[in-house]
Parts: structure tokens; C-alpha cells; sequence
């Protein structure tokens, strides 16, 4: 699945969906492409709650503006800033994401540090968080380091932000041949 065919724009940026093996027959390999991949049934009450929410607000406020109808994600899986968010660290996406950021770095604790709590956030923590992969993790590992030596700051718990912290080992299946 890709958002379009050649990342031309960063909001066209393209989003890669991969699996090691796939059953056409199978229900457990089918994906509902209308929902977001990191949705879980959790996230997903959540997100109607949400809706119903926006919805009961928009009839009750008699709103007519189209902008103020109710929705239920606030943004895109692949838009522009999630794409900055995670090539921050390399050029010329750097110089992107400052001309984003008003010339300065994300606060540290939100700048991308850790592969772990990336995942957590997205898959399964935060409602409002509904990043999806972007085909970099798959083939460029270099745009998680900090080959130029950023400062990105100093966390909350006094780590300061450099390279990307990574997950241990892929946990795939040993025949997997992606």
C-alpha cells in the first residue's frame, strides 16, 4: 500500500505495508485498509467514543462548517510531520523539519529516541498517536543515527537525545524470508 506512487511531496510520502508470508484464504491475513494498521479493538472503541462525542457537539452547536465535523483520527497515518518526525536526524530532512518546527528541534521527550516507545505509543498507549511504518525502517538504518551530531536536548530523565534506541533482534520467525 503506498499513499502515491512517488514521494514527490512529503505529504505523498509513501507508507509500506509487509508481512513475511501472506494466505489469500485466510481471514487472519486480511488487512481493512479503511482503518489504520497500529488500530486495535481498544483503540478503536476509543476513536467511536470519540466520534459519537464530536458528533453529539456538532448537532448540538447546529454547526454547518464542514471543518467542524466530527472525525475520528486527527490526522493522517503519513503526513509531512510524521515523516520529519522520524528523518530528523538526516539531511536535507533536517533543515525540513526545522523550517516546520519554527527553526528549532521537537521538545526532547517528543523527539523520536526510542524504536520501544514509538511502538507502544502508536500500537496501543495513545489514542491520538497513529503512525504507521515508513519504508526507510526498511532499507536506510543510517536515519537513526546521529551522524551529524544534532542536539536534540535532554530528556526528562536526563538522557540526552542522540541515536535512536533500537530493538534487540527481530523476534521473526527463523524461516521468515522477507
Amino acid at each position: 500500500m503506498t499513499s502515491c506512487s512517488i514521494p514527490s511531496s512529503l505529504s505523498c510520502w509513501p507508507t509500506l505495508v509487509t508481512r513475511c508470508w501472506i494466505s489469500l484464504t485466510s481471514k487472519a491475513s486480511v488487512t481493512f485498509l479503511a482503518r489504520l494498521l497500529s488500530k486495535n479493538q481498544s483503540k478503536e472503541r476509543k476513536y467511536r467514543e470519540n466520534f459519537r462525542w464530536l458528533q453529539e457537539e456538532y448537532e448540538r452547536m447546529n454547526e454547518e462548517d464542514p471543518m467542524s465535523a466530527p472525525y475520528h483520527y486527527g490526522c493522517h497515518y503519513s503526513n509531512s510531520g510524521t515523516v520529519l518526525h522520524f528523518l530528523v536526524r538526516l539531511p536535507p530532512f533536517t533543515k525540513m523539519f526545522l523550517q516546520y518546527q519554527d527553526r528549532s528541534f521537537d521538545i526532547p521527550d517528543r523527539t523520536f529516541h526510542s524504536m520501544a516507545t514509538t511502538w507502544r505509543l502508536s500500537s496501543f498507549e495513545s489514542a491520538t498517536d497513529v503512525k504507521e511504518l515508513i519504508p526507510e525502517f526498511f532499507f536506510l538504518p543510517e536515519f537513526l543515527e546521529n551522524t551529524e551530531g544534532f542536539d536534540f536536548g535532554v530528556r526528562q530523565n536526563g538522557q540526552r537525545v542522540m541515536d535512536v534506541e533500537v530493538l534487540s533482534g527481530p523476534k521473526a520467525a527463523p524461516d521468515c524470508s522477507c
